[in-house]
C-alpha cells in the first residue's frame, strides 16, 4: 500500500487513513524519526479509518491521528519508563519522585521531564496502582493522563492541555534535525499530491443488484487497500487481470429483496 500511494516522503508525511486492523485493538501504527524507513515509501503513519478525524463514532475523535503523528516526531508513550520496561530492576525504569532519584526524567521513560511517570492507563484519572519503591511502594499521582502519548480515550483527552512543553520541544528538534525537508516550501510545491481516491463503478443488472465498487488500485497487495470503504458491507472478488476490487456497497430493489 505505501508504495502504491505515497507521496514524496522527503517533502511530505505521509498519513493514510484506511480499514486495517479491523477487529483488533489496534488503532493505528508510525514510524520513528531514527528508522531507516523514515524518509522512504515504508515511513509515514497508519490509522484505522472508525479512529481517524471525523470517525462517525463518539468513542474516536481523531486523537489517535495526533497520537500517532506524535511518534512520528520522536514521542514515546507516557508510560513507556514504567509499563514497557522489564520490571522494577530495570535500569530504564522512571521512577518517583523524581527530584530523589539518579535518573531524571528527561533520561529515562519517554525522556520528556515535564510528563510524570506513570503506568499504561486507559482511565481519566490517576492509575490505582503503587510504583516500585520499597519497602513502601508509592501512589503515582499527577500523571498526564490527558496527555495525547497516553491511551485514555479521546473524551478524556479532548480539551486537555495537549502535548506537554518538553515533548513539543523534542518534536520541534525531529523536525529540525530529520524532518528539515519538509519546512521548504518551494520543495511542497513542486510536488502537489495526485488525485488518489478513484471515482466508484456503478453497474446496473436490469431488476437485479446494483454494485459499486473501486476501480483497481493496483497489484493485488495495494488494492487490499481502499479509502473510505463503507464497513457495513465488503467482499472481494477477482478481476480478469489478477488483481482484487474491493466492493464499497451493494443495493437491491425492495422488490427483489428475499
Amino acid at each position: 500500500m505505501k508504495a502504491f500511494f505515497n507521496v514524496t516522503p522527503t517533502t511530505f508525511v505521509n498519513h493514510y487513513i484506511v480499514n486495517v486492523f479491523v477487529g483488533t485493538t489496534t488503532l493505528g501504527v508510525a514510524t520513528f524519526p531514527w528508522a531507516d524507513e523514515a524518509m522512504t515509501a515504508k515511513g509515514g503513519v497508519i490509522n484505522r479509518a472508525d479512529s481517524a478525524w471525523g470517525a462517525p463514532s463518539a468513542e474516536y475523535t481523531g486523537v489517535t491521528a495526533v497520537h500517532e503523528l506524535g511518534h512520528a516526531l520522536g514521542l514515546w508513550h507516557t508510560h513507556t519508563g514504567v509499563s514497557e520496561v522489564t520490571g522494577c530492576s530495570d535500569p530504564c525504569l522512571e521512577e518517583l519522585p523524581l527530584e530523589n532519584t539518579a535518573m531524571s526524567s528527561n533520561v529515562t521513560g519517554d525522556l520528556c521531564g515535564d510528563t510524570r511517570p506513570t503506568p499504561v492507563n486507559y482511565q481519566c484519572q490517576d492509575p490505582a496502582e503503587t510504583d516500585c519503591s520499597s519497602p513502601s511502594p508509592r501512589m503515582f499521582v499527577n500523571t498526564p493522563f490527558r496527555n495525547p502519548m497516553g491511551y485514555a480515550d479521546d473524551a478524556c483527552m479532548d480539551g486537555g492541555p495537549g502535548f506537554s512543553r518538553d515533548q513539543k520541544g523534542r518534536m520541534r528538534c525531529y523536525i529540525d534535525c530529520f524532518y528539515s525537508s519538509w519546512k521548504q516550501p518551494a520543495l511542497r510545491n513542486n510536488a502537489i499530491p495526485p488525485t488518489i481516491v478513484r471515482a466508484p463503478i456503478a453497474i446496473n443488472s436490469g431488476l437485479g443488484p446494483r454494485v459499486t465498487w473501486f476501480a483497481p488500485l493496483g497489484p493485488a497487495e495495494n488494492s487490499a487497500f481502499t479509502l473510505e470503504r463503507s464497513p457495513a458491507f465488503t467482499s472481494a472478488v477477482t478481476a480478469p487481470a489478477g488483481t482484487l476490487e474491493y466492493q464499497d456497497n451493494s443495493a437491491t430493489p425492495a422488490s427483489t429483496v428475499r
